[in-house]
């Protein structure tokens, strides 16, 4: 396949049937690049955004879309049709089919009064600090597997404070929970959401992401938050998203 970063407008029709922030970063100049079968005429092509690939087009072009992301066993591979996912998985006998959810933000706003009840909750979280993430907690967040996503999608700091922001909790230092931009694009920025795993199920997630959308609603940006499972869109819910659809991705067994 070749680089189809010069036809964008070409690939395009190819997914009209997806909806993610991502691509909206894509088509927007910003984050990722994208590879079709033929740049004059595409009829198949693949969208990288780090670990996140959206496929779409001829089915037989699967072997060729899966070399992208073959090396990557933290891959998400949304395809656009389930005949492009069982196409897929029959190329590669190592991917599942996995169920995900969109979700979108409520209709009249989010409920600001609601976030910042929820925001203060860190009062009675003892020892634990709330921090916007400055240089010093965004090279805490990229020195660990489980918090990197807060930041990595970002060439370095100044990128990052200059597009995108997040909030963590701190453990003396150590950072336990965070909600952050994993992406951006004009108008918004797709959230990543993640708690280190000693410290889950203690509700620092719902505090982390209060302050978050806070901080969009100050800033005037849409957020976007894709629901890895139910867990994640039972939180999501809590914040005041709307369950929007269930779709089909692929991942590394």
């Amino acid at each position: 396949m070749k680089c189809a970063d010069g036809v964008k407008n070409k690939i395009r029709p190819l997914f009209a049937d997806l909806y993610d922030s991502l691509m909206f970063s894509y088509f927007d100049g910003i984050f990722g690049n994208a590879f079709c079968d033929d740049t004059t005429a595409p009829t198949a092509a693949v969208i990288c955004c780090g670990d996140f690939y959206f496929a779409a087009g001829d089915k037989s072009f699967g072997a060729d879309m899966l070399k992208f992301c073959s090396d990557n066993k933290n891959a998400v591979i949304v395809p656009d049709s389930e005949e492009l996912a069982k196409a897929l998985c029959a190329c590669d006998g190592q991917l599942k089919i996995v169920k995900r959810y969109h979700t979108c933000p409520p209709e009249n706003d989010f409920d600001t009064d609601k976030l910042r009840e929820t925001l203060s909750r860190v009062q009675n979280m003892g020892q634990l600090k709330l921090s916007m993430i400055d240089e010093e907690l965004y090279k805490k967040a990229l020195a660990e597997q489980w918090s990197e996503s807060f930041v990595c999608n970002f060439k370095d700091f100044a990128d990052f404070s200059a597009h995108g922001f997040g909030y963590v909790l701190t453990d003396n230092g150590r950072i336990v929970s965070g909600t952050s931009a994993f992406s951006y694009y004009d108008k918004g920025v797709e959230i990543e959401v993640s708690t280190r795993k000693e410290y889950r199920l203690k509700g620092l997630a719902q505090i982390t992401a209060a302050a978050f959308l806070l901080e969009c609603v100050r800033r005037g940006l849409t957020p976007h938050w894709d629901a890895r499972n139910l867990t994640s869109l039972s939180i999501a819910q809590k914040m005041g998203f709307v369950f929007r659809d269930e779709y089909i991705a692929l991942e590394y067994k």
